[in-house]
């Protein structure tokens, strides 16, 4: 209750729109997006994927809404193909479909997008890139970063969510910001 009482002050005293943490900018409910129809959202997100992390452009493993009911650990075998879901290697020697190279682990090597550890390695690729906000740089800079941000928060909660699904991810990502909220006040 006094959380409520703080933003609805906030909002009072600084009637901007305040950005969640947790839920990306196209799918708050008062952003102007929310006319957009649901494929429209989720082709924005996809072509975002694409764009920031190379690695999975074209997979339909990755492609968002995922759908999974649970993440697979790299020492299983593929469901289809039968091949182990971890190939070690020393050095990327080029991309793999359905694969991001990183360190995990199990060592250096290629991980397979059924399991959770690409997206722990994309995280700190994708910190690593953040664009500037700076308007110097041109009017599409701010939407540049926002889009960025909205793919971090995506790998965020897919690399926290405990399962392939994300749905669950953002329930997740919810309910840990809610606890550590009631824990801090």
């Amino acid at each position: 209750q006094t959380i409520h009482k703080r933003k609805k002050l906030v909002l009072k005293l600084f009637p901007c729109k305040i950005k969640s943490h947790y839920l990306p900018s196209h799918l708050e409910t008062s952003r102007p997006s929310d006319k957009m129809s649901t494929k429209s959202k989720a082709d924005r997100i996809n072509a975002g994927l694409s764009k920031f992390c190379p690695e999975l452009a074209g997979s339909s493993l990755a492609r968002y809404p995922m759908t999974g009911d649970r993440w697979m650990q790299p020492n299983d075998k593929h469901p289809e193909t039968g091949a182990f879901l971890f190939q070690a290697s020393p050095q990327n020697v080029g991309p793999k479909p359905d694969h991001v190279y990183g360190k995990g682990p199990f060592g250096i090597g290629y991980y397979h997008l059924l399991c959770r550890q690409p997206y722990i390695i994309l995280y700190e690729k994708h910190m690593n890139t953040a664009p500037s906000m700076c308007t110097c740089f041109g009017a599409g800079a701010k939407e540049n970063y926002d889009e960025w941000d909205d793919i971090r928060i995506i790998l965020f909660q897919r690399m926290n969510s405990t399962r392939a699904n994300d749905d669950v991810a953002r329930s997740d990502m919810m309910a840990s910001s809610k606890a550590t909220a009631q824990a801090q006040y």
